[in-house]
C-alpha cells in the first residue's frame, strides 16, 4: 500500500522552487532514502511562513535516485538538490506547485509516530520545527490533505504570501 509524507522545505526554497516550477519536478533531501520512500508513495511538499502552513505541491514517486552524481548523469544537468537522495516525479504526474493555507487542517492531521502524532498549533500558527523531519501520515490525514489541493483555488486566490 502506498504510503504518504509531509517534507518541509523552509520559505526561501519553497519561494525559489514556486518561480521556478522544475521539470522534471525533483525533491532532493537525505530523508527521503528508498528504505523509506518507494515507487508511487506521495510526498506532499510544505512551509511554514509565519505561522502559516502552506501546501506547495505533491510528488508521486516514480524514481528514487541515489548519489548525487548519478542523480546528475541521469538528469543531464548540475541543478538538482545537493543531496544524497533524489525522488523523481512518476511520468505524467507532475502538477505546478502553488500555495494553499492548509492551516485550518493542521490540528486534524495525524502522523505515524510514537512521539508526536499531531502537530501542536498555537493560536493558529503552526511552528515548522515539528516539520524539520519528513513525516509519515496516517491515510485519512493523507486524504484530508489531498482533498484541501484538489479543491484549491487557483493560486492567485489563495491568499498565500509565498507568491513568486
Amino acid at each position: 500500500m502506498a504510503k504518504a509524507f509531509l517534507h518541509y522545505w523552509v520559505p526561501d526554497t519553497a519561494a525559489r522552487e514556486l518561480t521556478r516550477q522544475r521539470n522534471p519536478f525533483s525533491i532532493g533531501s537525505e530523508q527521503l532514502s528508498p528504505r523509506k520512500v518507494k515507487l508511487g508513495d506521495t510526498i506532499w511538499v510544505v512551509t511554514v511562513e509565519d505561522g502559516v502552513f502552506l501546501l506547495l505541491g505533491r510528488v508521486i514517486v516514480g524514481e528514487v535516485i541515489e548519489g548525487r552524481a548519478e542523480a546528475i548523469a541521469r538528469l543531464g544537468t548540475d541543478d538538482i538538490w545537493d543531496a544524497t537522495y533524489t525522488v523523481l516525479a512518476e511520468p505524467g504526474t507532475i502538477e505546478p506547485l502553488q500555495p494553499v493555507n492548509i492551516s485550518p487542517i493542521a490540528e486534524h492531521l495525524v502522523f505515524k509516530s510514537r512521539s508526536a502524532a499531531k502537530l501542536t498549533v498555537v493560536g493558529g500558527k503552526v511552528n515548522p520545527q515539528q516539520l524539520q523531519s519528513t513525516r509519515e501520515l496516517t491515510p485519512q490525514s493523507a486524504d484530508l490533505i489531498e482533498e484541501c489541493w484538489e479543491t484549491a483555488e487557483p493560486r492567485s486566490n489563495t491568499g498565500a504570501q509565498l507568491a513568486p
